[in-house]
C-alpha cells in the first residue's frame, strides 16, 4: 500500500447522514421526534419530495424517512416540522390513479406545541382523584395511594377493541417519560388522544404503578 493510500485510508469519513428507514412488511412502523429537516440532493419530482425528514426514535439510532410519494405529501400536507412527534405506520402497495403500485402509510402528528402545553409537574398541585365517582377517596392524612382502586360493584373494565392501540400508545409514552403525573396521564389520553376513557380503568387494564400522584410502568 502507498503512503497515499495510507493517508486516504486514514481521512475516511462516513456520512453525517442517518440512513433510511425501509419498511420490510405491512405494520411495521417508526415513532419518534423530527430532528432535522434537510433539502433532498436528487432531483423532486413533485413538490412533496424536496425535504428528507430525520427522525430520533424513541429506541435506536436516528433514521431518514424514505422518500415515498405518499409518506412524503402526508407530512406536507400535516405541516411536520422539526420538534414535532410522529408515528409512521406502513399498511402496503395500493394502486395510483395511472395504475402503478405505490407504498401507503399512516401517519400521525403531535406538535411539539401540544408537548410543550400538556401539564407540568408542580410540588404545590394536589393530587387529583384516581377513581370513579363512586368509589371512596383516601382520607386527608394518607399521602400516596399504591394502586388503582377496583371500580365498586363492576367486573373488571375492558377497553375493547382500542386495548392493543391503548397499550401501544402508553407503551411509547413511557419509552420517553420514567413517570407522569395522572393529570399529564389523563392529557394524553383524554386531550391528546379524544378516547374519552377513565385513566384508572387504563391503568389497571396495563398493569401500571401509581405512587402518590405518578404513573410509572
Amino acid at each position: 500500500m502507498s503512503d497515499i493510500e495510507e493517508i486516504l485510508r486514514k481521512r475516511l469519513k462516513k456520512s453525517s447522514f442517518p440512513q433510511f428507514w425501509y419498511p420490510q412488511k405491512v405494520g411495521d412502523e417508526i415513532s419518534g421526534r423530527i430532528i432535522r429537516i434537510r433539502n433532498s440532493p436528487w432531483p423532486s419530482k413533485t413538490d412533496y419530495d424536496k425535504f428528507i425528514y430525520e427522525v430520533q426514535p424513541f429506541q435506536g439510532e436516528p433514521v431518514s424517512l424514505p422518500l415515498h410519494a405518499v409518506l412524503m405529501r402526508m407530512l406536507a400536507e400535516e405541516g411536520v416540522k422539526v420538534g414535532d412527534y410522529i408515528l409512521v405506520r406502513y399498511v402496503g402497495e395500493v394502486k395510483s390513479r395511472g395504475g402503478r403500485a405505490v407504498k401507503s402509510y399512516e401517519v400521525a402528528v403531535l406538535p411539539s406545541e401540544e408537548v410543550a402545553a400538556a401539564p407540568t409537574p408542580t410540588p404545590a398541585r394536589p393530587a387529583p382523584p384516581t377513581t370513579p365517582q363512586t368509589a371512596p377517596t383516601p382520607p386527608p392524612t394518607q399521602a400516596a395511594v399504591t394502586s388503582p382502586p377496583a371500580v365498586a360493584g363492576e367486573e373488571k373494565p375492558k377497553l375493547g377493541g382500542k386495548l392493543e392501540e391503548i397499550k401501544k400508545f402508553v407503551d411509547e409514552l413511557f419509552s420517553y417519560y420514567d413517570s407522569l403525573t395522572i393529570e399529564e396521564f389523563d392529557y394524553y389520553l383524554n386531550t391528546i388522544k379524544k378516547w374519552s376513557i377513565d385513566p384508572a380503568i387504563v391503568i389497571k387494564e396495563l398493569g401500571l404503578k401509581v405512587e402518590g400522584n405518578k404513573v410509572t410502568k
